[in-house]
């Protein structure tokens, strides 16, 4: 059962992301987390990516709740687990991959970017883990690990977040590789044209909690600072999931 499940997301998403039926800015909706939230503010792409979302923290499966029936979902995720092994991630990685599945929705995983920190090299890693992981399965897989984007300056000061013309790229990226859409990104409301979408019921799969660092125990570069650029950040509706975590 679970595996004529798979053929069929496998199936469902070749149809959503055919050649001959290109997918418009409108028909994506972006979650995850403050790198997602950077791709859809400077690409006016609907979407609930905000900061401190991670592999592990639940915020993830309540955003895939919210997800417009028919979209074509752009995942960013990565970035604040990118300090630690895959093999501690490995875990949450399979959740979040049947989660995705379960959905019925086209899934495309955004991977994390290169980092100007010491554990880039453990960035590295989970995007070669995430490419080889992904590769053949239901959720299609975009690395962000490219010599254009990770140029000094598509880098925001933080040396994790991007530039507005580094979050323009990825979309570009994204386009390019999986979505099959050529010009410019189309201006979209987040609303769906003022239509309220229709969500998709999902049973959550339960995620451990992370442990809350202390002062002392917390990492540097784990997403703590607001995504680098000079643009106003989208007032969430006033019924959108949970509460802000802090940074």
């Amino acid at each position: 059962m679970a595996k004529a499940q798979t053929v069929l997301s496998i199936a469902l998403l070749a149809c959503a992301l055919s050649v001959t039926s290109p997918v418009r800015a409108a028909d994506v909706f972006v979650i995850g987390d403050s790198i997602g939230e950077g791709i859809a503010l400077t690409n006016k792409l609907p979407g609930i990516a905000r900061r401190s979302v991670g592999l592990r923290r639940p915020l993830i499966l309540e955003q895939m709740r919210r997800v417009p029936k028919g979209a074509v979902v752009l995942m960013s995720l990565g970035l604040n687990d990118a300090a630690d092994s895959v093999a501690a991630l490995s875990p949450a990685i399979e959740r979040i991959i049947s989660a995705a599945t379960a959905t019925g929705a086209a899934f495309v995983w955004i991977g994390p970017p290169c980092v100007a920190n010491t554990w880039d090299v453990r960035a590295k890693d989970l995007d070669a883990h995430l490419r080889q992981r992904l590769a053949g399965s239901a959720v299609k897989y975009v690395s962000l690990r490219d010599d254009d984007i990770c140029r000094p300056e598509m880098r925001a000061p933080d040396g994790q977040h991007l530039t507005p013309s580094g979050y323009r790229q990825v979309w570009q990226k994204v386009r390019s590789e999986v979505l099959m859409r050529d010009g410019p990104p189309e201006a979209v409301a987040a609303t769906f044209n003022g239509v309220e979408p229709t969500l998709p019921k999902l049973e959550l799969i339960p995620v451990p909690a992370a442990p809350v660092a202390t002062a002392r125990q917390r990492r540097p570069g784990k997403d703590t600072q607001k995504p680098s650029t000079n643009l106003k950040r989208r007032e969430l509706a006033s019924d959108d999931i949970g509460t802000r975590s802090q940074p």
